[in-house]
């Protein structure tokens, strides 16, 4: 007789625990869709940025080269405040455009 009650409480038990277990996937599968979502969508923002970024690049030497077509009479324009290289913002490392100090 204990013995039948022994393997009823195991079997009770080992089925909660495989219930548990279903509940917990379950909220881990969910739990991954959205964090796949998301990073998604912050790697086609981040892409945006980038895009903008070199966008940026191009348009600020299209004008530093049309500054450098005027001529200031009697002022002397330093340059080379508006000169420091690019950095990409999530790594620190220069995004691989011409150095602007050597044009």
């Amino acid at each position: 007789m204990k013995n039948n009650e022994a393997a009823k409480k195991s079997r009770a038990q080992r089925k909660r625990r495989e219930q548990e277990n279903v509940n917990e996937n379950s909220i881990l599968k969910s739990r991954l869709r959205e964090l796949e979502m998301q990073n998604k969508q912050l790697m086609q923002e981040m892409e945006n940025m980038q895009k903008t970024i070199k966008d940026m690049a191009v348009e600020r030497e299209s004008l530093k080269r049309q500054l450098g077509s005027y001529e200031f009479p009697g002022q002397q324009v330093d340059h080379s405040k508006f000169l420091t290289p690019l950095t990409d913002l999530t790594n620190q490392q220069p995004l691989g455009f011409p150095s602007y100090q050597n044009i």
